[in-house]
């Protein structure tokens, strides 16, 4: 069983997408050009956000990545009238337990609905042994604040006298509902049985173009006092950026456990939000939501998966650099295909707003077409 659905796109704006830790705006050296980009992990946040936001899935699939566990399963517990003190105690005994010594503070964890619910029913079933731990860990019994050895002996000695608990704890972990992990992956550095490998490859956007780093001086005014309050700058560019992602429909079922209708709306979830979908940064300043004009998919059930970025290793010129760039991605699938004719003997659908798309590629002329091409071959997978 194989699928790769891999997604093309050229999409025009100015602005500053994505910021660096210098609120500059992103930039890579590509075929010795300067190019506006944009972060992998800002794009895949964008798409998940817009996702539950526009109700593509439904909320109670949502899951979170915090370090707020802690907050989460102490805000369940109340729901089940315990005192607010206790609850708090109970939540940071149960997560020093399950997720690390340091409670839930130690690093951010993707965890489903579903996990958080069974990590409180979890505390419930052991709550005066935890508020026991939890009253020990916070030093309640002594005045002398405990080594982080010290904490990690009295966890350690809990679980191997609650092995019960620490079974149930581990539904904190649950995947059973939890598309985003399916598709986004979890890391655990120190739990790896609870990793999970991400369905979902994304590329960092960046501008076919060279560009040249602008900036823009402004001024925040006084009302009142009828003056400037604030001055500063802010980085932007303008350019054709292009996109390219891919899901791996073998990852995202292994991840469900075969739940394939569900594993179904989530990859046509993701295809659309991965187009709609924006990084936030500087939205408000620039109202850059401009759409893609180009959408290209390929459904690939052989060979690998192919970005073509290497199209752009010269930059793009001109005045129409969407067009050109159109043009310059359909000439290098030419050369590819002639290269690989096995790797690019592949169904390609796309829509566009302009002209200059390949002859062997597909038009479905629409967002909801592509769509039911890319539903079409995943229901394949079922024959």
């Amino acid at each position: 069983m194989k699928l790769f659905i891999e997604l093309y796109q050229l999409q025009h704006m100015f602005g500053c997408p994505c910021r660096d830790d210098t609120n500059q705006i992103k930039t890579v050296m590509y075929g010795n050009a300067k190019r506006a980009r944009w972060s992998s992990q800002s794009e895949k946040y964008a798409a998940n956000s817009h996702i539950f936001e526009n109700n593509l899935l439904t909320e109670d699939l949502k899951s979170e990545r915090t370090r707020q566990i802690e907050s989460m399963v102490t805000t369940e517990l109340l729901t089940y009238n315990k005192q607010q003190e206790e609850a708090v105690l109970v939540a940071h005994a149960a997560c020093s337990v399950i997720v690390n010594v340091k409670g839930a503070g130690g690093y951010l964890l993707f965890v489903s609905r579903a996990g958080v619910v069974n990590l409180t029913n979890a505390c419930l079933d052991h709550w005066d042994s935890l508020l026991l731990l939890g009253k020990e860990l916070q030093g309640e019994e002594t005045e002398k604040k405990k080594s982080k050895k010290e904490l990690k002996a009295i966890v350690t000695a809990f679980s191997k006298d609650n092995l019960k608990f620490v079974k149930l704890a581990k539904g904190l972990y649950a995947t059973g509902n939890a598309p985003s992990i399916w598709m986004l992956g979890r890391m655990v550095a120190d739990k790896p049985e609870f990793s999970v490998e991400s369905a979902l490859q994304q590329s960092h956007a960046f501008t076919t173009n060279q560009i040249q780093r602008e900036t823009d001086f402004y001024v925040a005014m006084d009302t009142v006092l009828k003056q400037a309050g604030m001055m500063d700058h802010q980085s932007f560019a303008s350019g054709c950026y292009y996109k390219y992602s891919c899901i791996d429909m073998g990852t995202l079922l292994n991840n469900s456990g075969g739940l394939f209708d569900l594993s179904k709306r989530t990859a046509l979830a993701y295809v659309e939000a991965l187009i709609k979908g924006m990084p936030s940064a500087k939205r408000n300043s620039f109202a850059n939501s401009n759409l893609p004009d180009f959408v290209m998919v390929i459904l690939r059930n052989k060979g690998c998966n192919v970005n073509l970025s290497n199209a752009f290793i010269v930059p793009v010129k001109g005045t129409d650099l969407v067009s050109d760039s159109l043009k310059r991605l359909s000439e290098y699938w030419n050369k590819m295909q002639g290269c690989y004719p096995d790797d690019f003997n592949v169904p390609a659908f796309y829509y566009s707003t302009i002209d200059g798309a390949n002859s062997k590629w597909n038009n479905v002329e629409s967002l909801n077409n592509l769509l039911l091409q890319v539903g079409n071959a995943i229901d394949a997978l079922k024959e």
